[in-house]
């Protein structure tokens, strides 16, 4: 109990240091669309029936067509994203393709074999695009080693310093739950 109440603590000196020296914008409309998405475990065709047309949904999510206002409300209403977001300016627009990726330089073989990725059993080099893409959608990851050692992977995928803290102690709290059964797998 004494543990939880420091760690409690330890979050709301984080929170009043972060809220004085790192004060967070808003992100932009498509990322809090993306991450309202993940949290209610919503796919394209779930948000289809919110916006409109699933290529309407793919133009939304690519940054190539703006939100209109009944797509804000729309959104505001179903998922509960603040108005004032959405509203914002839409940042810089991505690139028109991804650049050039040679996909079977990772070590998606090594990927598999840890236990990283269990969709996948053979032919892991034929599903490296698959399997690399899956990895990038973790925001964080955590295992034990051998030796006892625990390790804590973290993807910043999003430039804010909440996003990381969620993310560390989220992995730290699926350490502490599962350090007995997470012994050389992945938690």
């Amino acid at each position: 109990m004494v543990a939880f109440r420091e760690l409690e603590l330890l979050g709301h000196l984080v929170d009043k240091y972060e809220q004085e020296h790192c004060p967070i914008d808003y992100p932009d409309p498509i990322s809090a669309i993306r991450h309202r998405m993940q949290d209610l475990g919503l796919g394209q065709k779930d948000l289809a029936a919110i916006i409109g047309s699933h290529s309407k949904v793919s133009e939304v999510l690519n940054k190539k067509r703006r939100l209109s206002l009944s797509m804000i409300r729309a959104l505001n209403k179903q998922l509960g994203i603040p108005a004032e977001v959405l509203l914002e300016e839409d940042p810089q627009r991505l690139a028109d393709e991804e650049p050039d990726i040679d996909w079977h330089r990772f070590p998606v073989r090594e990927i598999v074999s840890r236990g990283w990725v269990t969709h996948i059993r053979r032919n892991a080099q034929e599903h490296a695009e698959e399997i690399v893409r899956r990895l990038y959608n973790l925001a964080g990851t955590c295992t034990v080693l051998d030796n006892g050692t625990p390790v804590i992977g973290m993807i910043i995928r999003n430039d804010r310093i909440d996003a990381f803290w969620f993310t560390l102690l989220h992995e730290i709290a699926h350490l502490k739950l599962h350090i007995r059964e997470a012994k050389g797998t992945s938690a």
